[in-house]
């Protein structure tokens, strides 16, 4: 199971996957109304629209992308959001391999 979502957080883009791992600072029981959710990525510049309604309308897209591959739960009508404690933990994995894996670079 883990292999599956790790893969559809793998596909997704990079505003994407910040979103997700945005989204992880919150408690697993914590919900999420979108709205508020899509203020903060545009205010911590992961969403960067020249118009504000491009970039409410790209949040939009975005959560809506996680909530198709499960990786956030609709609740309430679909006007709130949460992470399972699963996929929280996910994101906290993939983060300490980054951190403590950065990547490569060979300088010729």
């Amino acid at each position: 199971m883990f292999q599956i979502l790790r893969l559809n957080y793998d596909c997704l883009d990079d505003s994407a996957q910040q979103c997700f791992v945005y989204c992880a600072l919150f408690d697993e029981r914590h919900k999420i109304v979108k709205g508020v959710l899509i203020e903060s990525f545009i205010k911590e510049g992961i969403i960067k629209e020249m118009s504000r309604q491009a970039a409410l309308d790209n949040g939009h897209s975005i959560l809506d992308r996680l909530e198709n591959v499960c990786l956030l739960e609709r609740i309430d009508g679909g006007s709130v959001v949460k992470m399972h404690d699963l996929l929280r933990d996910m994101v906290i994995q993939i983060l300490d391999f980054t951190f403590y894996h950065p990547p490569f670079f060979c300088v010729v």
